[in-house]
């Protein structure tokens, strides 16, 4: 396992582990994750989060990854050589219509402008840092938004089309697996060596006026999503076997879920 730099694209393009198909696996068979693999298309939201990611962490690299093409018709000869001109000149780009390069800027001002934030990006220095290497003979690789490697301290960006409220963002980290991809983050820099001293979260609207959120995790959080990780990995093990595998083949009662159980027993004491 080892520290290594990598630009977004060659992070995504490595076969390996990671935590956004344990996320997946967690309530999941390896048939639906083949098929999340087969399907994948970047959502006009999934490319305003990396494009923030981009502004927040990597300011100075921004304009190497993306551009707003002109407002042109294309149809007319002056409107075919200015979008000519625009190809010429950012080949290789991203590009943002201005509507999502506003937000994405706004955003990323709002972050840098939170007081609470900015002591976050001030203190986790090393920005995108990927771990790369085996965990339990499996390929596996990670990528953390913030870290100081000396304390142990990382932070995470998110972005929400809710307001920004501590329930709201629960909800949205419990309903994305987010605390199996904590555990999973926390596990991989143990095995590089790594101290782990918790992590916060920078949530940020993507609707004006902006609001920024900094939540703690609670570690409690993370211990308790430990089986979870550990089932998640094993059901990766079973679709490196066999990638078509749906649910098993188990004589499995169907029940009440449990908060009815649970409710049930009380209004009968």
């Amino acid at each position: 396992m080892k520290i290594v730099q990598m630009t977004e694209a060659e992070y995504r393009a490595l076969p390996a582990m990671n935590a956004t198909a344990l996320a997946c696996l967690a309530d999941a068979t390896p048939a639906h994750w083949s098929h999340e693999i087969a399907n994948n298309r970047r959502t006009p939201a999934m490319e305003i989060g990396i494009a923030l990611h981009c502004a927040v962490l990597e300011p100075d690299e921004f304009a190497a990854h993306y551009a707003v093409p002109p407002d042109c018709d294309r149809r007319t000869t002056v409107g075919k050589a200015a979008w000519a001109a625009f190809q010429d000149a950012n080949e290789g780009k991203t590009h943002l219509t201005a509507e999502d390069y506003g937000i994405v800027m706004g955003m990323a001002a709002s972050i840098h402008r939170h007081p609470e934030a900015s002591r976050w990006l001030n203190v986790c220095e090393m920005r995108e840092v990927c771990i790369v290497g085996e965990l339990g003979g499996i390929p596996a690789k990670c990528r953390l938004d913030m870290l100081d490697q000396n304390s142990g301290l990382m932070a995470d960006i998110k972005s929400t089309r809710h307001r920004a409220t501590r329930s709201e963002c629960e909800m949205a980290a419990w309903r994305l697996n987010y605390f199996l991809r904590l555990a999973f983050y926390k596990r991989m820099m143990e095995a590089v060596g790594l101290p782990w001293n918790g992590c916060s979260t920078i949530w940020v609207e993507s609707k004006p006026p902006h609001c920024v959120n900094v939540l703690p995790v609670a570690d409690t959080s993370i211990v308790l999503m430990q089986r979870s990780l550990d089932r998640a990995i094993n059901t990766y093990r079973d679709w490196i076997r066999d990638p078509t595998e749906g649910w098993p083949m188990t004589a499995t009662e169907l029940g009440l879920p449990s908060w009815v159980a649970t409710s049930l027993e009380i209004e009968d004491h």
